[in-house]
């Protein structure tokens, strides 16, 4: 609860003193980042005193608490909290009070401000006030008087061919990815993405307690599961918006009646969506490589860095993954016409793979991201595996495309 408090009313304050939910998504996202960066850092020889400073109490719970003691013993005392934690607490819940207290302070209940048009307008109370009173506030309308002539413009039509399609395929990218850069839930996702695919949180311990040094071949291999379940859920959840979106403006009606080809409006999401996708990889692979270089450098001092297996991996196994959520979740959007109708399918879709793995019916011709046909090593790369995965990208980017054609 304490925690929970704390961090509500250090978000509320941000949100309310700054007028900007970005402000909020940073200052959040920075705490994590910034929690999980000292807790790499640090080691767990000195999570013994970080136990009365780290707000969430887990570091407590495992230090002073569960260290040394079994299951039985846990399940048969209570769980007593000591002074340390009890100051902890009464720290949190006072710096929740003083950043509440700070914002009642300083608020200015009588102005909002929008956060698009940057116009001031009054508060709600003031004007359920004037409206009970019947002094509205005045509308001004600059063109009830207006005096002038006007033209309509005098355009070319382009001519239809390979470069005008081009042109407007290229459009329609640039707006889909402004659009979807303004999606404020990416300053949640791309970071959590990060965390949790790039910063490897396995011990590298050998025998005798022996540490031993993490190389990229191994970093990048258990990157791969944790990172497509997470680009699954964002593909299906982006796509459906990317698509849709059009409807909930109303401007669906208008881009149809407009001299512009539906391919190049379809493949302009469709880039949107592979690139950011694909972004999301590159950062992950940037996180990993730092994880792994602190981890080197916490051993022994030295320092390492070597590419190569997160370019094999990633350009022969992640990024046809990529393609492949990409582009059947627009298909699947296209066909059904429904957003939450999309998401059941591409779900239902989503729970078959898994069973399908699960059973071990891993034949590549039903298995699209090639679990279990590849591995990684640094003598060999890929190479015993690279006649196997060209067949499978050829099958898969036949079956796409042909998905895209009916699309």
């Amino acid at each position: 609860l304490v925690p929970s408090f704390f961090v509500a009313a250090l978000s509320f304050a941000i949100g309310t003193l700054s007028g900007s939910m970005k402000a909020v998504y940073i200052a959040v996202t920075a705490l994590l980042v910034a929690w999980f960066l000292v807790v790499e850092v640090l080691g767990d020889q000195n999570l013994r005193w970080l136990a009365y400073v780290e707000p969430s109490g887990q570091a407590w719970l495992a230090e002073r608490v569960a260290k040394g003691r079994g299951n039985a013993w846990l399940n048969a005392n209570p769980i007593r909290p000591d002074a340390g934690l009890l100051i902890n607490r009464a720290v949190l819940a006072a710096l929740g009070v003083a950043a509440l207290a700070w914002t009642l302070r300083r608020w200015r209940g009588g102005l909002s401000s929008s956060e698009f048009g940057g116009e001031i307008r009054s508060g709600p109370l003031t004007r359920l006030l004037r409206w009970t009173l019947g002094r509205q506030e005045a509308l001004e309308d600059r063109y009830s008087d207006w005096v002038g002539r006007g033209a309509v413009p005098r355009v070319e039509t382009a001519r239809p061919g390979p470069r005008a399609w081009l042109v407007q395929l290229f459009g329609s990218l640039r707006t889909e990815l402004r659009l979807l850069g303004a999606e404020r839930s990416l300053w949640i996702m791309v970071p959590m993405i990060m965390l949790l695919a790039g910063v490897d949180s396995v011990s590298h311990v050998g025998p005798f307690s022996v540490r031993v040094y993490p190389v990229s071949s191994e970093f990048a291999q258990q990157m791969v599961p944790i990172l497509l379940i997470l680009l699954s859920g964002t593909t299906i959840f982006y796509t459906g918006e990317v698509f849709h979106r059009d409807d909930d403006a109303g401007v669906r009606g208008i881009l149809y009646a407009s001299p512009v080809s539906n391919s190049a409006l379809l493949l302009g999401k469709l880039g949107a969506m592979v690139l950011l996708s694909a972004t999301m990889v590159l950062l992950t692979v940037a996180t990993a490589v730092v994880s792994q270089a602190v981890q080197w450098k916490l051993i022994d001092g030295r320092s390492y860095l070597d590419l190569v297996p997160y370019a094999a991996i990633g350009s022969r196994v992640v990024l046809p993954a990529v393609l492949f959520l990409c582009v059947s979740s627009l298909v699947a959007n296209v066909l059904v016409r429904g957003r939450y109708v999309g998401y059941f399918v591409c779900l239902i879709a989503g729970a078959g793979y898994v069973w399908l793995l699960v059973e071990g019916r891993r034949s590549l011709l039903v298995n699209p991201f090639a679990l279990g046909h590849w591995a990684y090593s640094d003598l060999t790369g890929l190479g015993p595996f690279a006649q196997r995965l060209a067949w499978h990208h050829l099958y898969w980017g036949a079956v796409l495309a042909a998905a895209l054609a009916l699309a």
